[in-house]
This record gives structure tokens, sequence and C-alpha cells, in this order.
């Protein structure tokens, strides 16, 4: 038998072109593999963006009590208010301090809320005798400080969250 006969004897067999493609079949099982296999990668882009969008609110509120922090850091020692009990900073208007404070803060976003809470505390430590008039009067400046806490409490995806910050001024 020549090599033509052959060729064309197993390309037409049982009379129906052979040409190596696929079945409907074989194309289906493909697809359902295909979409098993992508199923678990759809759902790490949903967790993703539900990740970055919590993240980009913690940063938010992070910035917020910063902010707060700083502006009232900026002032001297003297001019910062005693005792200020937990308050929201809106309510805080009227006050010439906080006056000029909120006029300089950037407005949050209408799920974030800030606070904030300022007490005067001394130490009890004694200056040691024969020190220094200058360590004395440096000592005399920071014995008395102030703490202030701020709170920034805000919604997340329906759950009611907060942060909280806090730092120490002293006199010096």
């Amino acid at each position: 038998m020549n090599a033509r006969k052959y060729i064309l004897k197993n390309k037409y067999s049982n009379g129906r072109a052979n040409y190596g493609a696929f079945s409907f079949v074989e194309i289906m099982v493909a697809v359902v593999l295909i979409a098993i296999g992508l199923i678990p990668l759809f759902s790490l882009f949903v967790s993703t963006t539900s990740d970055v969008s919590n993240t980009i609110d913690e940063v938010l509120a992070t910035t917020y009590a910063n902010e707060l922090i700083d502006s009232i850091i900026a002032h001297k020692f003297v001019d910062i208010p005693s005792n200020i009990t937990h308050s929201e900073v809106s309510a805080l208007a009227g006050n010439p301090f906080f006056d000029k404070i909120i006029a300089n803060l950037t407005p949050c976003t209408a799920e974030f809320r800030r606070f904030v809470e300022i007490n005067e505390t001394a130490t009890t430590v004694q200056i040691p005798v024969n020190v220094s008039p200058l360590i004395a009067e440096r000592y005399n400046r920071i014995k008395s400080f102030k703490i202030i806490k701020i709170k920034i409490k805000y919604d997340l995806n329906g759950r009611a969250r907060e942060l909280n910050m806090a730092t120490i001024v002293t006199g010096a």
C-alpha cells in the first residue's frame, strides 16, 4: 500500500473526518473544573476588598486622632485646659481654647466622632536636697503634667468601633 492511501485511510476512518477536536462533554468537564478552581480565587478578592476598606477606616480614625492631639499639644502647657471631662469635640464649641482647635480641624466624615478628655496630675516625688536651682526649677515645671486622651468612635460595616490614643504633656 502506498503512503498516500495509508494516510487517507487513517484520516477518514469510519467514513468521518478525524480532526482531533474536543467533544462537547470534554469541554463541559473542563469548564466545570476551571470554575471550581476559580471559586476560592473570587472569595479571596471579596475578602481582600473588605480588608482594604477596614484598613482605610482605621487609618482615617488614626489620622483624626493624631490631628486632634497635635492641635492640642501645639499650645503652651498653661494654655491647655486642666480638666475636660470625656466630651465630644463638637460639644466643646464655645470654649475659647477649643474654638481655635475646632476651626482648624479637618471635618470628620459622617460615621466618625471625636472625643477628648484632659486631666492634670502632679507627681509626689520630693526635690532632692542640695540640688542646683536650675534643676529644681526644671523639676517644678515637669512635676505637673496633663494626660490627654482621644477617642475616635466610628461605624465599620455596621459594627461600632473605637480607637483610643493618649499622650502626656509637661510644662517643660
